[in-house]
């Protein structure tokens, strides 16, 4: 279970799969890579996540072919964390759920570790989750390089 979050559990050690809790269903075919950035501040990493279920409570969607972030905190520090989704769809928006976010924190803590930077990929839902540091999101947003994978979200 993701620390100081409540999340699905898990009963299987394969990356690949997660177990449903009573909030939502899994992510299916999902796939969690590790990225070189290490120990990011815990209280920054749940704060981005809560701007991002926030922002989903708010009724917000990612546009098909487009990426969101929540960062925080806002402005940047060099302590900061984001939060991205890249919505690979060409059609329909894409929600940022609680149990999915969850789902993806817990995921990276098992093959990470806790507070540390990765990706989660579902090929089947055509999405993207990711959780970087906010300078190095900043950087690469501003450019709008490296976020998302190549078939995937274009710049607004």
């Amino acid at each position: 279970m993701p620390q100081s979050t409540s999340a699905a559990n898990s009963t299987s050690e394969d990356q690949t799969r997660q177990v449903a809790d009573d909030e939502g269903p899994i992510i299916p075919e999902a796939t969690a890579t590790c990225l070189t950035w290490k120990n990011l501040t815990q209280q920054n990493f749940l704060a981005a996540k809560a701007r991002f279920v926030a922002w989903d409570h708010r009724g917000k969607t990612v546009s098909p072919g487009m990426w969101h972030a929540e960062i925080y905190p806002y402005p940047d520090t060099e302590d900061g964390v984001a939060w991205y989704i890249c919505n690979c769809k060409w059609v329909h928006p894409d929600h940022a759920r609680q149990w999915e976010l969850d789902q993806v924190q817990e995921m990276l803590e098992k093959k990470c570790g806790a507070w540390n930077s990765g990706t989660v990929l579902s090929e089947k839902w055509q999405k993207t989750y990711a959780i970087v540091p906010s300078p190095w999101f900043r950087k690469n947003s501003h450019y709008h390089e490296n976020l998302c994978p190549d078939h995937c979200a274009k710049p607004l």
